[in-house]
């Protein structure tokens, strides 16, 4: 399957579809749709590398709709695997694929692939906002914790501060100089004369 542009998917199953070159961009009530058992694109594994930031990226296979894989530039992942839409073809912008990903998730019958869909539209709900304080809310977020769906991410940078907090500590100990002793008072013992009250006998002797 290419394309269900301009397709009303109102009441309409899918099952066992190869969607991963399928263009969902014109596709009218999304929400509509059930996907049992469809195979959808994936990013492309491993390291990437480019100009903006951050520069360096490693990829989750998460799946995808055609569309985003167009709209990135990816290139297919395999020889078996069709490109991402038709030659000429233009890939919808990140708001549309942001409702694309919100309305095609509660019709997605695999768990995984509905946190996947979860994932890409805040993600493309991210790079479509404009830059300012709603973008960097959406990036630390995605820092963070994924969007609240990559629990590894929370888990690594917890361990991450603990560490770094644990070394403060150790560093402090370690650098802090050594108490100075305590200077002992010098005790002088005052010696009082006793006073003698034993006197000489009078009248004795001669």
């Amino acid at each position: 399957m290419t394309s269900l542009d301009g397709l009303d998917a109102d009441a309409l199953t899918l099952t066992g579809a190869d969607l991963r070159a399928c263009g969902l961009g014109g596709l009218r009530r999304p929400e509509g749709l059930s996907l049992r058992e469809c195979v959808f694109a994936a990013p492309p594994g491993g390291l990437g590398l480019r100009l903006g930031w951050p520069p360096v990226r490693w990829w989750s296979r998460r799946r995808v709709i055609a569309d985003e894989h167009l709209w990135r530039g990816w290139a297919a992942q395999s020889a078996d695997e069709p490109a991402a839409g038709p030659d000429g073809e233009r890939a919808p912008d990140p708001a549309r694929l942001a409702v694309l990903y919100e309305g095609l998730r509660p019709g997605v019958d695999d768990a995984r692939v509905a946190a996947d869909f979860a994932f890409g539209a805040m993600e493309m709900r991210r790079l479509g906002s404009p830059r300012g304080r709603m973008r960097l809310l959406l990036s630390l977020y995605w820092l963070a914790c994924g969007y609240g769906l990559r629990a590894g991410r929370a888990l690594g940078w917890l361990a991450l501060v603990t560490a770094v907090v644990a070394g403060a500590a150790c560093w402090a100990a370690g650098a802090r100089p050594p108490g100075k002793p305590a200077v002992q008072r010098a005790r002088v013992a005052v010696v009082r004369p006793v006073a003698s009250f034993s006197h000489p006998a009078h009248g004795l002797g001669g």
